[in-house]
């Protein structure tokens, strides 16, 4: 029986009921197994000593054997159970059941859960019956852009708004229909079905950009993002497909008209714009090659002050190999633009041109320092510092641009210390290198017996260096285990004052070492044990 709730608890129901209908999908298997048993557990009244403290719902159900259940309303991953797994089951399933009957209908609850799978299967149904009735009315296409534009719209509205825009969840399902009703009337010659299959891609993703745009839903991104993906994989799958192919000429006309209905992908980019860019991007660098059709494209978007239009106003320049004209809006736009700024320099090194990538690698670098501290977590950080320094070495390791990399390697410490290590290391530097597990506070354990041997028979003034600090770092921790490494690193230390001929100062430093630690009673203990010290 339903009855009054505290508010806090009403409204955590609320929110619970919520991430359940979202997190339970009605067309699994699984899941509609594990909500009929959780309803049928609630519905025989095996939950007993259901109480509320709070945010959290305890109860106890009567399974074979008694399980305890704790739900908290807020953090549901928190929750508890006396059975075995994890995450959502059929107990807590119960006990969310019977916590939401004291407020609301439970039958209810579960037909809006069910409901989106109901339309869903329906809307499928219906779209594939009217894919089935254009597919009896039209066959294949003639070779015609205009042609085939008016047969993709017809299938797109018949199919996917017939009356009105779908609900999102039912979008996937229908949008894959259409798709599959397309790919039925596609040329049989295989050149001419690609570019059939790309003009019908491009299409699609602008009409489903204007679905988005129309449509207004809070929750757009999630169902629409996975849609426009796999559009742009598409895409770049029938480019490269296309590439590899002798083009006929009778494609000049299509590819013009494409290229003129492409020039709306960058219109009020408010929504999706990331996607339309990167779509954007693939047609006019792999498709779009003309220079006058470039130069054209240019020409329309110049000047303009909205930041998708300056990002493609980079790109033709970069195309047109305009690079002066190309960096200097790169440096107005500043580090907002380093996710383009690194595709335009990965082109570049793929085809490697050296000629003309170092003012891209050079600002790269210089946008990297900035935007590294938009990162929050060191995670985030250090896997951007291997990404910058992953697409500069190629060209800095080609053309001998040490400086360059160092640059990028120190401005990006200590997230680029492993490369900055090797760097040094393999460069010989010992004494800058020495300077860097300083700076960083690498324990003397750390590094391999085999750089100890190099740095013993090339550098041991940098292993002189690196024990003292060793050293003094086991002295500080204070604990037996600790004094007992420091002493095998004086050891050590010792053995190499004596191979530099350098005794006297062993002995200046370890008489300092034992003045200033005399309180430290069990060091002293292992320098005695050691035979660092003689009574």
């Amino acid at each position: 029986m339903m009855g009054s709730l505290p508010m806090n608890v009403e409204q955590g129901l609320k929110f619970l009921a919520e991430e359940m209908r979202t997190r339970l999908q009605p067309d699994s298997e699984e899941d509609a197994k594990l909500v009929q048993k959780g309803m049928l557990l609630y519905r025989q009244g095996l939950v007993n000593q259901l109480k509320f403290e709070s945010d959290q719902v305890y109860a106890t159900v009567q399974d074979v054997t008694p399980v305890k259940v704790r739900l908290d309303l807020t953090f549901f991953d928190t929750s508890d159970c006396g059975c075995p797994n994890f995450g959502i089951c059929r107990h807590r399933l119960a006990v969310f059941f019977a916590a939401y009957a004291k407020m609301s209908s439970v039958s209810e609850w579960i037909e809006q859960w069910r409901e989106p799978f109901k339309t869903k299967t329906s809307a499928t149904n219906l779209g594939v019956q009217r894919a089935k009735d254009l597919l009896k009315t039209s066959g294949k296409l003639e070779q015609s852009y205009n042609r085939w534009i008016e047969a993709f719209d017809e299938s797109f509205q018949t199919i996917l708004t017939p009356n009105k825009i779908p609900n999102p969840y039912v979008l996937n399902e229908l949008f894959h229909v259409y798709r599959r009703r397309l790919r039925a009337s596609a040329p049989l010659e295989t050149e001419w079905k690609l570019l059939y299959e790309l003009i019908a891609t491009v299409f699609s993703f602008q009409k489903i950009i204007q679905l988005t745009q129309e449509l207004e839903h809070p929750d757009a991104s999630r169902y629409f993002t996975p849609l426009l993906d796999e559009l742009i994989e598409d895409a770049e799958e029938f480019i490269q497909k296309l590439g590899i192919q002798t083009m006929p000429f009778a494609f000049d006309e299509f590819l013009a008209s494409m290229r003129h209905d492409s020039s709306q992908l960058l219109e009020n980019a408010n929504t999706f714009p990331v996607e339309r860019l990167m779509l954007y991007r693939l047609l006019w660098t792999h498709l779009f090659k003309k220079k006058n059709w470039r130069e054209e494209e240019l020409a329309n978007i110049a000047g303009s002050t909205e930041f998708e239009l300056i990002i493609a106003e980079i790109h033709q320049y970069f195309l047109l190999n305009r690079d002066n004209e190309a960096m200097e809006k790169v440096k107005q736009l500043g580090p907002t633009s380093m996710p383009f700024l690194h595709y335009w320099l990965e082109l570049l090194s793929a085809k490697r041109d050296w000629s003309r990538i170092k003012p891209y690698v050079e600002q790269f670098i210089d946008f990297s320092k900035v935007h590294l501290k938009d990162y929050r977590s060191d995670q985030q950080r250090r896997h951007f510092a291997r990404a910058v320094i992953q697409s500069i070495l190629p060209y800095c390791r080609e053309m001998n641009q040490n400086d360059l990399y160092e640059r990028a390697l120190n401005y990006l410490l200590p997230y680029s210390y492993a490369a900055y290590d090797t760097f040094l290391f393999e460069a010989g530097d010992f004494e800058r290198w020495c300077a860097l597990q300083a700076y960083i506070g690498v324990d003397l354990a750390w590094i391999g017996k085999e750089r100890i041997s190099v740095l013993a028979a090339s550098s041991p003034e940098t292993l002189v260096v690196l024990y003292h600090q060793s050293i003094q770092q086991q002295v500080d921790l204070k604990n037996r285990q600790s004094y007992r490494e420091a002493v095998r690193q004086l050891k050590k230390l010792r053995t190499l004052y004596k191979k530099l001929k350098r005794l006297p100062e062993w002995d200046e430093f370890f008489e300092l070492l034992v003045d200033k630690t005399k309180r430290l009673r069990a060091f002293q203990e292992e320098c005695k044990r050691g035979k660092l010290i003689h009574d």
